[in-house]
């Protein structure tokens, strides 16, 4: 209330279900469609989880390909986990 202090003290226990710190349990990509050949990038994201389900922030990503039916080199990810399509084909995009 603008400024005006509390008659007396307020404690309130709360958890954001955030955290830095602790191992990392699962990793989660969204979303996780396909995408169209030579469309604007498309951006992944990565969410990784504690073996409580908490989620960790600020957390090293490690994006790969494998290409399971597709040409070589016909689909790119950056260190950021943004994609690029440049042929037809069947992918697997990790993130560890």
């Amino acid at each position: 209330m603008q400024g005006e202090a509390l008659a007396t003290g307020a404690k309130v226990p709360f958890t954001t279900g955030q955290s830095s710190v602790g191992p990392a349990a699962s990793i989660a990509l969204s979303p996780d469609t396909g995408i169209v050949i030579g469309a604007t990038p498309y951006q992944l994201t990565a969410t990784v989880r504690d073996a409580a389900g908490n989620e960790l922030i600020d957390q090293p990503i490690a994006w790969s390909i494998r290409d399971t039916a597709g040409p070589a080199g016909g689909l790119a990810v950056s260190q950021t986990g943004l994609l690029t399509a440049e042929a037809e084909g069947s992918y697997l995009v990790t993130a560890e």
